[in-house]
């Protein structure tokens, strides 16, 4: 059971990065570095909330300390940079796990350098649109983990980041809270 966190306050920064599983391999005779791409290249995001009233923080805490004790996801809306990807309410597409491309149903393709997540088994899988090629063609980044087949809900205006909490904190000033710092790292 994924925990759904709510959407960001004003104030939070959101601090998403890329978790790569493949590597660089150096030389050790001076030659070029090679850098090699695997399948399951995620995100994680570091969050940090700004003061929060009591009622608030205590929501925050309640969905993080209950996933927690459950073992569960949380699923955080990752806020999008592009305006545009906003607005996008309907897109579906297909995929093949290990590639870069998914081809969307239809004329209208979430724009580049917009988070977009794909629902797949019940969990959801966050990517980044890099580029749009062709006529129905969108990469994205990082490649595929999944294969979905084409009508599959492609979710743009309220993309999520799903995966497990590492280490949430919080600080208390005065009898009052005034912060909370978390990171979630996709799980697969």
């Amino acid at each position: 059971m994924t925990i759904v966190l709510p959407p960001p306050p004003r104030g939070a920064v959101v601090t998403p990065r890329l978790v790569r599983t493949g590597g660089d391999l150096t030389s050790t005779l001076g030659g070029p570095t090679q850098r090699i791409t695997r399948v399951g290249s995620r995100y994680a995001c570091d969050i940090q909330l700004p003061p929060l009233d009591a009622d608030c923080a205590a929501s925050w805490l309640a969905c993080q300390l209950e996933a927690e004790a459950m073992g569960s996801t949380v699923s955080l809306p990752m806020p999008q940079m592009i305006p545009a990807a906003r607005t996008m309410a309907f897109v579906t597409g297909s995929g093949n796990s290990g590639g870069n491309v998914i081809t969307v149903d239809g004329n209208e393709r979430p724009p580049v350098g917009a988070w977009l997540s794909v629902s797949v088994g019940g969990r959801s899988y966050l990517h980044f649109a890099t580029a749009q090629t062709g006529t129905h063609g969108l990469q994205v980044g990082p490649l595929l983990r999944v294969t979905f087949p084409s009508g599959t809900a492609i979710e743009v205006e309220t993309p999520l980041l799903e995966g497990y909490l590492d280490d949430p904190a919080w600080s208390v000033e005065f009898f009052r809270f005034v912060g909370n710092k978390f990171t979630i790292t996709e799980s697969a």
